[in-house]
Parts: structure tokens; sequence; C-alpha cells
């Protein structure tokens, strides 16, 4: 995994993660209040996601129930790559 591929594997949708080195999630919504909660969970800090892409070893992809989060910007069926770090 690295996120460079996560980012290509989810190039349909609004936002991509990588999580735990090795999982790549992809949506176009962010649930903010998750397990029924209603209050927002707090942003990861960048030491949160310490887990090393295998792929990558120079990347930082995620930690346990921890995602490095991307926006995909203008994705469209083209397979364009421009992102942005959402929040890691």
């Amino acid at each position: 995994m690295t996120i460079e591929y996560c980012l290509q594997t989810c190039w349909m949708y609004n936002f991509a993660g990588v999580e735990y080195g090795r999982e790549c999630w992809c949506g176009n919504k962010i649930n903010l209040t998750p397990n029924g909660s209603t209050q927002p969970t707090r942003n990861a800090t960048s030491t949160d996601c310490n887990f090393l892409c295998p792929g990558n070893q120079t990347e930082y992809c995620g930690a346990g129930v921890r995602l490095s989060m991307y926006t995909l910007k203008n994705s469209t069926l083209s397979k364009r790559l421009d992102w942005s770090l959402l929040w890691d």
C-alpha cells in the first residue's frame, strides 16, 4: 500500500484514506459523528498516524483506527490525481 496507490484506486470519489498501513478507504462523505454520537470526533494529529506504508517506507498510512485522509479534487473519468491532505 502507498498513498498514491490508494488515491488512484479512489479516483471516482471525493475522499480517500489509508489506515493500518495496509487499508485503503474511499467515500463521498465524511461521517463526523460515528457510532450514533452527537459530537464530532477529534482530528488525529500527525503523530497519531504512525504506521509506515509497506509500499513506500517514507510515507505514513494511518494507524490503528486512524485514517490519513485526502481530498480528491476535480475527480473525473480521466483519473486526474490532484489531491491534498485533509487531515492526518
